[in-house]
C-alpha cells in the first residue's frame, strides 16, 4: 500500500474505535465495569457498521467533490452518527407508540441521536486528522 491508501485504511480502522474507547473510559467512572464493557462493545460494533455503510460512500463522495475541509467531515460525521442513533431507537419508539408513552419520543428526539451525533463528530475528526489532513489524497478516490 502506498502512503495515502495506508492513511485512509488506518483512518477507517482507528476512527470508529475512538468514541467507543471514550465511552468506555467515561462509563468506568459512572457505572459498573460490565456496563462499561457492554456499552463500549456496542459502540464499537455500531461504529464500524456506520463507517462501512455510510462512511466509505461519504468519503468517496467528498473526495470526488474535492472537499477536504475539517468542517465538512465533522458535519458529515455528526449527521451519520445522529442518523445511526435515530435508526437504532426508532423501532422501539414505533413499537411502544401511545399517547402515554412520551418518554420514547423524548429519548428519540434528545437522547440517542445527540449521543450518536457526538460520537460521529469525534470519529470524523479523528478520521480527518489521520486520513485527510495531510492532503495526501488529492488524487483519490
Amino acid at each position: 500500500m502506498n502512503a495515502p491508501k495506508t492513511r485512509i485504511f488506518f483512518g477507517f480502522l482507528i476512527s470508529p474505535a475512538i468514541p467507543a474507547i471514550v465511552l468506555y473510559a467515561w462509563q468506568l467512572f459512572v457505572s459498573k465495569k460490565w456496563e462499561a464493557e457492554w456499552g463500549g462493545a456496542v459502540f464499537l460494533i455500531i461504529g464500524y457498521i456506520v463507517a462501512l455503510v455510510f462512511g466509505v460512500p461519504t468519503y468517496l463522495l467528498l473526495c470526488y467533490r474535492r472537499i477536504m475541509s475539517l468542517g465538512a467531515y465533522l458535519f458529515a460525521g455528526f449527521v451519520m452518527g445522529a442518523l445511526a442513533g435515530t435508526l437504532i431507537f426508532l423501532p422501539d419508539a414505533i413499537k411502544n407508540w401511545s399517547a402515554s408513552h412520551g418518554q420514547s419520543i423524548l429519548l428519540l428526539i434528545n437522547g440517542f441521536p445527540i449521543m450518536g451525533g457526538i460520537a460521529g463528530l469525534l470519529a470524523a475528526g479523528v478520521f480527518w486528522v489521520v486520513a485527510v489532513s495531510g492532503g495526501y489524497n488529492k488524487h483519490m478516490p
